[in-house]
């Protein structure tokens, strides 16, 4: 299940780098028309391609109006896939610390993994996810 999250959400975040590429590609294209009929070149507007920062990606979706009212953030956006990643990485980070602290401050490697999942997603997830992280 942890897998095929991480997937999911780093294919949000690919979708939008895409989205953004296309996006700069098609001013790239304009600006190189307005060049050639520019008869100043320093009022051409400049606009280079690149691979956008996270701040790039997270400002454009705000430019396109990607999210109807923040701080909710519409389901398959970057900003949605970089947020449950960061808590991925933070569950896997709190995770592993707890692991190192069996058998002292945990009695088994169980009691580690359900003390890490409190202590990133319990507040996020539904009663139904929670249930199916308890059995899995």
């Amino acid at each position: 299940l942890g897998h095929k999250d991480i997937v999911q959400n780093v294919a949000k975040i690919e979708q939008a780098v895409h989205t953004w590429i296309d996006h700069r590609r098609e001013l790239l294209s304009i600006q190189e028309g307005f060049e050639e009929d520019a008869t100043d070149i320093n009022t051409a507007p400049y606009v280079e391609l690149f691979s956008p920062t996270l701040r790039d990606l997270l400002q454009f979706e705000i430019d396109m109006e990607a999210h109807n009212k923040l701080p909710r953030l519409r389901e398959k956006t970057a900003a949605m896939g970089l947020l449950w990643v960061r808590r991925q990485l933070q569950y896997q980070t709190a995770l592993f610390e707890n692991v190192l602290h069996v058998p002292t401050r945990f009695e088994s490697t169980k009691d580690a993994v359900s003390a890490a999942y409190l202590e990133v997603y319990n507040r996020y997830h539904g009663w139904a996810v929670q249930k199916i992280f308890s059995y899995s």
